[in-house]
């Protein structure tokens, strides 16, 4: 089994920026549990096995080449710079002025 030990904990801890509370214990004993589960995998034969992130295959519908719009400029439904900011009812040196985000 590796080791996983308070060392390793707190380093981990620390590259993930997450704080450990009680010490740490509780997630010392969640990751020992799951090193514990994934070493029992270590000694399945995978010899041919295909990497798949299905477990069976899945056969995808076949879609058009292009579902997106044609990119078209509509003259008329676009205002220019001038024109928006002139729309605008708050403006500062050509600049629009929004509400502040709480």
């Amino acid at each position: 089994m590796a080791t996983v030990d308070k060392k390793l904990l707190e380093h981990l801890a620390d590259l993930s920026r997450i704080g450990t509370r009680d010490g740490g214990r509780k997630l010392l004993t969640d990751i020992r549990e799951i090193v514990s589960y994934v070493e029992q995998l270590a000694p399945v034969d995978m010899e041919g096995s295909s990497t798949s992130f299905q477990r069976k295959e899945v056969e995808l519908p076949s879609l058009p080449s292009n579902v997106m719009r044609d990119d078209a400029y509509a003259a008329g439904r676009c205002l220019d710079g001038a024109a928006a900011l002139l729309a605008f009812p708050d403006t500062d040196e050509g600049y629009l002025n929004v509400p502040k985000v709480q």
